[in-house]
């Protein structure tokens, strides 16, 4: 099990990543403070709010609106009409989108902090500090550590770098073995690794080459003591969309896999739907497909127990070109 991330440390680094050649002062004072703020808030000494770290990305040269596209999907109406010249970061927008369907009382828990502190800042009463914003990325999506790599190479800050590395390895683990997202949970189910490939469908010598890459890659490890795999890492959540061409590989697999178990409509739950919409209908439909992901998401997270290993294959895919040609 991984240790926990300190957020305190990662926030220090992040500034001081951010700050690059310029020095403490010219930052200071490029963020409108007559104190060297920026040199206490790189030492722990205090911690700049969230949209204090926004803005310090900003100056330093972050295209803000561009990085938190790729992270934050549907995109929240008010950071699409924010501009630094229109006042702070809309930080409370930002957490409630990552919040998703999550009741406030699971979101704090996850995070650590008390109820009333994220009430606050979801209602945009106040704003947490970075470490806190952190907590609060974590506990909403799992992938603080993705959002941080949106604006520096986590593997240049300390209090991160072992995570992240870790963090990389799953990643090329799920790319070159895709069948191993589904390795992982018949580990979880328990089951005696002579039994995944029967149980999964898949060759013997494909169920061995996964289980090896997955322990090289710290996945799962040999308990000795029960004779069997368990989980090596610390459930993070694995982004595969950071290299879209490799993400599509890995959607093709899946689908591929489910087509193959679907000779029978008895066994498989699959819905389709041919249809006309306009543009702006499309938009509020694919908002609708990512709210049912996030909810399917949050609901497998919860689960109690694990009988069977299921893919959920939801698509919204557009079948002409639009205007453009695309």
């Amino acid at each position: 099990m991984a240790a926990p991330l300190d957020y305190e440390a990662i926030a220090g680094e992040l500034v001081r990543a951010l700050r690059g050649r310029r020095s403490q002062t010219a930052l200071s004072r490029r963020l409108g403070h007559r104190s060297n703020v920026v040199y206490a808030w790189e030492h722990g000494r205090r911690f700049p709010h969230a949209s204090d770290a926004m803005r310090v990305a900003s100056v330093c040269g972050i295209d803000l609106k561009a990085v938190l596209a790729r992270f934050v999907r549907p995109y929240p109406s008010a950071l699409a009409r924010w501009s630094e010249a229109r006042g702070p970061f809309p930080v409370g927008a930002f957490l409630r989108q990552i919040r998703g369907q999550l009741t406030l009382a699971e979101l704090a828990s996850r995070a650590g902090i008390n109820r009333f502190s994220v009430s606050r800042w979801l209602s945009d009463q106040s704003e947490p500090r970075l470490p806190d914003f952190l907590r609060l990325v974590e506990a909403g999506s799992r992938r603080m550590l993705d959002f941080v790599s949106l604006f520096v190479d986590p593997a240049a800050l300390d209090a991160a770098r072992a995570d992240w590395e870790e963090l990389e390895r799953l990643r090329t683990l799920a790319y070159e073995h895709p069948l191993s997202e589904a390795m992982v949970r018949a580990v979880e189910s328990g089951d005696a690794s002579e039994t995944f490939a029967e149980r999964l469908g898949v060759s013997d010598e494909h169920a061995r080459a996964c289980l090896d890459a997955m322990a090289r890659a710290g996945a799962i490890r040999w308990d000795g003591a029960r004779e069997r795999y368990v989980i090596g890492t610390g459930g993070r959540s694995v982004d595969t969309g950071r290299n879209p061409e490799r993400r599509l590989a890995n959607v093709r697999f899946w689908t591929q896999a489910a087509v193959d178990r679907s000779a029978s409509l008895d066994g498989p739950l699959f819905s389709y739907l041919v249809f006309a919409v306009s543009d702006a209908e499309l938009e509020e439909l694919r908002a609708l497909h990512a709210s049912y992901f996030r909810q399917l998401r949050m609901k497998i997270a919860q689960t109690s127990g694990f009988d069977r290993i299921v893919v959920a294959n939801i698509q919204l895919v557009p079948l002409d070109r639009d205007r453009d040609g695309r």
